[in-house]
């Protein structure tokens, strides 16, 4: 079972997974608003993994970032 809603517009689930690999260069990139940016789209299109969130290592270096923090305790 996934931990994802049910797309409720075509393709949803292939843009939140466009939103969240975004956000992953934007990441590696050491583009903190690119990044967070991506992540704030993704979550609004039904990203709900926040364990993957956490455990990603492409996100380590924004873990005491307050946008990263905030993501992970408003979703």
């Amino acid at each position: 079972m996934t931990p994802y809603p049910t797309p409720i517009i075509p393709n949803q689930w292939k843009v939140l997974c466009q939103e969240y690999m975004a956000a992953k260069v934007a990441a590696l990139n050491h583009k903190p608003a690119e990044c967070f940016l991506a992540l704030d789209q993704a979550f609004e299109l039904g990203f709900e993994d926040i364990n993957r969130l956490k455990s990603d290592p492409d996100f380590k270096s924004y873990h005491e970032d307050e946008r990263f923090k905030s993501l992970l305790n408003t979703k």
